[in-house]
């Protein structure tokens, strides 16, 4: 069975991984996003910080070299096995 996250975005093919995430294509289960999307995701919990501040960052600025966010999840962590990941165009 596929991972899905936020209850709409169900995991596809992987795209790479670096030092604070993996990135997979994904696909929006609701039917609301028909256009490609990719989606990161935490590797690693203790760096929930840092990744919080990735998406508080990137929702703070409109320019057009900044990558725009489709969704994320909550930045108010309630418990250590949510997961924390951002949804953004292909």
């Amino acid at each position: 069975m596929a991972k899905t996250y936020g209850n709409r975005w169900t995991l596809g093919a992987s795209l790479g991984a670096g030092g604070q995430g993996e990135v997979f294509y994904a696909s929006d289960k609701s039917g609301i996003c028909s256009e490609p999307v990719a989606l990161k995701r935490l590797k690693n919990r203790k760096r929930a910080g840092r990744f919080i501040r990735e998406i508080e960052a990137i929702t703070s600025v409109d320019h057009q070299h900044v990558i725009k966010l489709i969704d994320h999840s909550p930045v108010v962590i309630d418990d250590d096995e949510q997961p924390l990941y951002i949804v953004m165009p292909v």
